[in-house]
Formats: structure tokens, C-alpha cells, sequence
């Protein structure tokens, strides 16, 4: 798979977004924790879940709205977003999509009206529609118990379920989503095999992100560019050390999420990926209690001797043949590739060999030595990023301004 292809994996569109990525790292730990059917695993959850920190400081999300349209709140965007992975990635059916305990709800509601201790639309007609929302759903309650009766149906339990929406949900609870989340109920069925496939990406992303082989491809709606890993790292660092650390254990709050200077969610699961922390719940309350497995805690114990699992591969014979690259059991074309093709039949005449720049244009009998630097710099760079989105390995050719070789270590 060339670079081309692996960018235009929708996959990539959800990893890269921090929130998007949390909402699947959030289904994924249900998924382990749910409960297995003859249709595979069953799970249900709340909206309110799924929401983490304020939202109206994410800027991706925030962009997503004003920019198109298509959202009247950043929880409609959660919701929508909930949905449409299922669609895309395929991992879960979402199989219904209802609310429950309507009087509660109208309590709280009435509740937050009368305390005014809501810090989104305060208007009195605001909560009068909500308000409005929920009685018109303790009628559909009401119908739903009622038919229970009659249809000799009627249990205490069944009462007490969800009332679920085959039509548009939208028009049922559209005024809940941001007031009463916890109310908004949802059940679904994982897909087993897209569950394993899933994470299997994840890690393969993960180990792109690290090696900064995603580093011109930030999330969209993203208003700066996304930093190095290493600067990442260091910055998140720096904020570990404004937090309390009570033995091995950090609680890192959901606030985080808005921070410009690292993205944590991919920052952690990396982390957690490679052994050097534990996390006690994606879905957690207020903060990730997150332990560190070495302590003190340094920018060395976070990064140190982490090692993908697309770099631990046992090694097989390296070699360059009809303009097809043979490295680490993965074959590359370099057929449409011209410069780098060349350069290749140059390198691999004399694999362990240091070429200088000089010797590479005699081998190709070429007299104008204009720009020559720049070319074979560029050809050798996209020939590394190449081999790397498949590998993981970004060294495989050293470069230099007046020299290009094959790194020793790859040539048996």
C-alpha cells in the first residue's frame, strides 16, 4: 500500500481527530466489558459518556460546526458522530436509540431552571421547550405501558425500560442532548472481526504518529499544525508536573482535551500501548486515573525502549529487483517512481557501500550537475516516509547533502 492509498483511509479522518479518536477508544473498552449474545457482544450506554470535558474547547469540533452546518451543538456532534462510526468503521450496529426515566429528567430540569446553574441558554423559553420535550415523551411512556396492559405484556421491569425511537430521533429528543445526556440511552452490537481490525490500526497509526510520519496531516478544522512527537511529549511533561502525583498514580482531568500543546488522547493510548502506563477508564467521571509504571517520571521513562509491533518483526532478506523493493517481508514498486527507482539500482550495485553524490550521477551518466543535492535528498526522504507508513522503520536509507547510503543494519 503506498502513501497515497494509507491517506485516503477514512480511518485516518477519525484517529486523527483527538475526540473522534477518544469516542472509539470509549466503544472499544465497552466492547471488552460487555455482555456476549448470540449476536455477539451487547452493549448499551448514555450519550453522556461519551462527553468529556468542555467540548466548546475543542477546536476541531467547534470548526466542524460553524463550518458546516450540520450540528446544533457539540453533543448533536458526539451523537452524529456515535452513529456514523458505526457506519464507517463498522465496529458497532447501532440497534436503538431512545430515553429513559422521563420524570427524573423533568425534575432535574425544573431543577436547573429554577437554580439557573446551567451555563448554556438560560432563557426561560429554553427550558419551557425542554420541559416541553420531556412531558410529550412521558406520553409515549404513558402509550408504551399502557399497550404493555393490555397485550397481558406488562411487567414492573418493562416499564422501567427506555422508550426507543424507530423513526427520527432527532425530533424526539433534540433539546435533551446538551441538558440531560445521561438520559439519552443507547444499545448496540459489536462486530467482532472489525473489532479486532480496528485495533489492530490503531496500534499501526499509533506507530505513524510516533515516528512523525503524520506530521503534515492534522486533524481538520485544526487551526495550528501539529508539533513534532517529541514536543508533544516534552509538553505534556510539563503539564504532568502541575499535576499532584500520589504514589504512581496522576488523575489527569477531561480540561486537558482542549490543550493546543499535545494531543492527549493519542499521547496516552501510545503510552498505554507500550507498557508505560495503565489507565483505569477511558469512560471515567471527571479525570483518567492514570498509573505510570516507572516512576519518577521523566520524559526518558515515557519514552524509552518502546517498541512497535511492526518494528519487532523478524527481519528477512533485503534486496531491490525489477523496480521492486523486497524489505521487511512487505514489497515496494518503485516502477512509477522514476528518481527514486534509479536511485535504488544505483545503492543496491553496491549495498553497503556510501555513495557520494558525484558517483550516483556517474553511475547514471548524467553531466548537469544543477540541483543535484535536492534531488537526491528528496528522492531518498520519500523513499524512507515510503517504506515507514508500511514498517514503521524511517532509517532505512541515511542521507546527507553529499551522500546516500543503505543503513548497514538492514543489509545482511
Amino acid at each position: 500500500m503506498n502513501e497515497e492509498e494509507d491517506l485516503d483511509n477514512q480511518n485516518l479522518n477519525y484517529f486523527n481527530n483527538d475526540y473522534l479518536f477518544l469516542i472509539i477508544l470509549i466503544l472499544l473498552e465497552k466492547y471488552h466489558t460487555g455482555e456476549r449474545d448470540g449476536y455477539g457482544v451487547s452493549s448499551a450506554f448514555t450519550l453522556n459518556d461519551f462527553i468529556k470535558g468542555d467540548l466548546s474547547k475543542c477546536e476541531e469540533i467547534i470548526g466542524e460546526i460553524e463550518d458546516t452546518n450540520d450540528y446544533s451543538s457539540p453533543n448533536e456532534y458526539v451523537l452524529s458522530h456515535i452513529i456514523r462510526i458505526g457506519d464507517d468503521l463498522n465496529i458497532i450496529k447501532l440497534r436503538q436509540i431512545g430515553a429513559f426515566k422521563m420524570s427524573v429528567m423533568l425534575e432535574q430540569v425544573v431543577e436547573y431552571a429554577i437554580n439557573n446553574d446551567k451555563t448554556f441558554p438560560l432563557e426561560a423559553g429554553y427550558y419551557c421547550a425542554v420541559i416541553d420535550e420531556i412531558m410529550k415523551l412521558q406520553i409515549i411512556e404513558k402509550e408504551r405501558n399502557e399497550n404493555l396492559f393490555k397485550t397481558n405484556g406488562y411487567t414492573f421491569e418493562k416499564t422501567r425500560e427506555p422508550i426507543f425511537f424507530d423513526d427520527n430521533y432527532s425530533k424526539h429528543i433534540a433539546l435533551l442532548l446538551d441538558i440531560v445526556p445521561e438520559y439519552i440511552y443507547l444499545r448496540a452490537t459489536f462486530i467482532d472481526e472489525e473489532v479486532n481490525a480496528i485495533e489492530k490500526e490503531i496500534k499501526s497509526f499509533l506507530d505513524d504518529f510516533s515516528n512523525d510520519l503524520l506530521k503534515d496531516y492534522q486533524p481538520d478544522y485544526a487551526l495550528t499544525s501539529r508539533l513534532y512527537f517529541t514536543k508533544q511529549i516534552e509538553n505534556f511533561y510539563a503539564h504532568l508536573n502541575t499535576l499532584p502525583l500520589v504514589g504512581n498514580t496522576v488523575n489527569i482531568p477531561f480540561t486537558v482535551l482542549g490543550n493546543k500543546d499535545f494531543e492527549v488522547v493519542k499521547i496516552l493510548k501510545f503510552l498505554e500501548l507500550n507498557k508505560r502506563i495503565r489507565i483505569n477508564k477511558w469512560n471515567d467521571e471527571a479525570f483518567w486515573k492514570v498509573d505510570f509504571i516507572d516512576t519518577p517520571i521523566t520524559i526518558e521513562s515515557l519514552v524509552s525502549n518502546t517498541k512497535s509491533p511492526r518494528q519487532s518483526k523478524p527481519r528477512v532478506s533485503t534486496k531491490f529487483k525489477d523496480g521492486t523493493l523486497y524489505f521487511e517481508d512487505k514489497q515496494f514498486n518503485f516502477n512509477r517512481k522514476q528518481i527514486q527507482k534509479d536511485l535504488l539500482n544505483t545503492l543496491f550495485k553496491k549495498p553497503k557501500y556510501n555513495w557520494s553524490n558525484d558517483e550516483i550521477w556517474e553511475d547514471w551518466g548524467e553531466e548537469d550537475f544543477k540541483n543535484k543535492t535536492l534531488k537526491f535528498y528528496t528522492a531518498s526522504d520519500e523513499i524512507n516516509k515510503m517504506i515507514a507508513l508500511e514498517t514503521g522503520v524511517r532509517d532505512f536509507l541515511i542521507k546527507g547533502t553529499k551522500q546516500v547510503q543503505i543503513n548497514p543494519k538492514y543489509i545482511s
